[in-house]
């Protein structure tokens, strides 16, 4: 019986781990994470995509379905990639994927999401929290490469 209500309690405890386990959306990522820059290996697993690289496997996050086959970038497994995003631990919310010389975006500077459109919104859906002092995606010496900025 004792055995019984240790196995019980030992998989209850397993399964509350898993539900709270933490899981990040784009949107957690971009107000938390930090900017980077990274080339690796594209391999899905079921639905999700990541980038395998020395350092390890990075989830990706490309956001909305609908946006991202509108690009038409074309993901297949063992394709090189690099991505430059914002990342927490081992997840990207990716800003712009280079393959094959060809770069696709996925949001802006600002990490706002491009399939979010330009309306009324004021708080952008909570983008607008983005750290001001890290450097922009392409910049080097933490200069700007866009035309406009400091």
């Amino acid at each position: 019986m004792l055995k019984k209500i240790l196995i019980v309690t030992l998989v209850m405890v397993l399964g509350a781990s898993f539900l709270f386990a933490e899981s990040f959306t784009g949107r957690d990522i971009v107000k938390e994470g930090s900017d980077t820059t990274i080339n690796g290996t594209l391999k899905s697993e079921g639905i999700e995509w990541y980038l395998t690289t020395e350092d390890g496997s990075f989830l990706l996050h490309f956001g909305n379905k609908s946006y991202l086959t509108s690009t038409g970038i074309m993901l297949e497994d063992g394709k090189n990639c690099t991505i430059d995003g914002i990342a927490i631990g081992k997840d990207i919310a990716v800003a712009t994927a280079t393959m094959d010389g060809k770069a696709y975006s996925f949001r802006d500077e600002n990490g706002v999401p491009l399939w979010a459109g330009n309306g009324n919104r004021r708080d952008r859906g909570g983008y607008t929290k983005r750290n001001n002092n890290r450097k922009e995606f392409g910049s080097r010496n933490g200069e700007s490469s866009r035309k406009g900025r400091s």
